[in-house]
């Protein structure tokens, strides 16, 4: 799991405490850095966890959050940072903000139709 080595590094934190807080000791744990062992789906779950990632982007299946592109045309710094701060919301205020968001866009939408009419 190449990416257990990038996070820990960027954590500035050693293997051995990643290992005690996994359970595991250090030799296990620098088995699964270097790829010479595959963890459990319990441990995979645990690490995720511990670096506030999804089992997906320690698969290497998933970027994380700000190695996403932005929108070509986009501000790309503020669509990094919303996201950021919705990547971290749980699913029932992610459900509450996409009900707010179309409603901001029908309201977009509305002042344009608004505008062109006056025109």
């Amino acid at each position: 799991m190449e990416r257990l080595r990038e996070l820990r590094i960027q954590h500035k934190i050693s293997q051995q405490a990643i290992a005690n807080a996994l359970g595991v000791s250090r030799q296990a744990y620098g088995h699964y850095e270097a790829g010479s062992r595959e963890p459990s789906q319990e441990v995979i779950l645990r690490l995720a966890d511990y670096f506030d990632v999804t089992t997906d982007y320690l698969l290497g299946r998933e970027k994380k959050v700000e190695e996403i592109p932005a929108e070509a045309g986009s501000d790309g710094a503020l669509d990094a940072d919303i996201r950021t701060l919705v990547h971290d919301l749980s699913d029932s205020v992610k459900l509450q903000l996409l009900d707010y968001a179309k409603f901001l866009k029908a309201q977009q939408e509305e002042s344009k139709s608004e505008e062109i009419t006056r025109v």
